[in-house]
């Protein structure tokens, strides 16, 4: 632009420029506006940034009091031994792989050995179950052995009328069991029936004898007074104690019911005192056997 000096209309010389002719035609109270604008956000920022910078350079500066500065070397250093131990170890998912190929391993292991194990045989079992029984028995005391002597009549069922010894100016040769007609007379040991009859050597009508053989006692047993349709054995006959040989009679010399009862401790016709020989053997009454 280039300023020149024209007269007025009073003639006095007014100092112009040329081209203001072609300013900005934009209104005085736009460009106003425009430069207050601007000069509120430079104020904003003028005010906004040092507040800002001020409180980012406070928190850093207590950090660094705070924290030690490592230097170049101590943090190469970790580093190394970071990615060293990265390659080295193995990550979670390989430690589960291995431990679960390490079963699978062993049960597959333990499967083929099951596999080839074979199974036992009969004869194995049997004798297997032979050696448990056998541990068994060890381990269990053995029962009581069996009574092998007895009373010639139930407890209950009799009472004693006669004993052994003298009677009547002659020799009782037994004992007498009374009872009601038919009672059970029982066998009173293992044995043998040796005579089934008529009385004989003194003795009444009926009359069974039965000889044993208890812990090398050899004797016979001798049963007397029984009716024929009483008699339940017959000579030869092998018996066990307790076996039921008669039923009580009233036959022959008899005051009433009952059994005579003898012990003969030999062929001669020997006789003994039968309570106390029985006793000596261990008889009980037959209900215990």
């Amino acid at each position: 632009m280039t300023r020149s000096t024209m007269p007025d209309s009073a003639g006095t010389a007014t100092e112009r420029t040329r081209g203001a002719h072609r300013a900005d035609p934009t209104p005085r109270f736009s460009r106003f506006a425009a430069k207050a604008c601007a000069l509120g956000v430079l104020g904003a920022l003028t005010v906004a940034v040092p507040v800002f910078a001020a409180s980012s350079d406070d928190a850093n500066a207590v950090a660094a009091k705070a924290a030690p500065q490592a230097t170049t070397s101590t943090l190469e250093t970790l580093d190394a031994g970071f990615a060293t131990a990265a390659k080295e170890a193995p990550s979670s998912g390989v430690l589960v792989d291995d431990t679960a190929a390490d079963r699978r391993a062993g049960a597959e292991r333990a499967s083929r050995v099951q596999v080839r194990e074979p199974l036992p045989t009969e004869a194995e079992k049997a004798e297997a179950a032979a050696a448990a029984a056998a541990e068994i028995a060890a381990a269990t005391p053995p029962p009581p052995p069996a009574p092998e002597v007895v009373m010639p009549v139930a407890a209950g069922d009799y009472r004693l009328t006669s004993k052994y010894g003298p009677r009547w100016g002659g020799m009782h040769t037994g004992v007498d069991f009374a009872a009601p007609l038919d009672t059970p007379i029982h066998a009173v040991a293992d044995g043998e029936v040796t005579y089934v009859g008529t009385g004989k050597d003194g003795r009444s009508s009926m009359l069974i004898t039965v000889k044993h053989e208890v812990d090398g006692k050899v004797f016979e047993s001798w049963y007397n007074h029984m009716y024929p349709d009483d008699l339940k054995v017959s000579v030869g006959q092998k018996v066990e104690a307790g076996d039921v040989i008669a039923g009580v009679g009233n036959n022959g010399r008899s005051t009433g019911p009952h059994v005579h009862f003898e012990i003969h401790t030999d062929d001669d016709g020997t006789t003994t005192e039968p309570l106390g020989w029985l006793e000596s053997l261990g008889a009980v009454d037959v209900s215990e056997l």
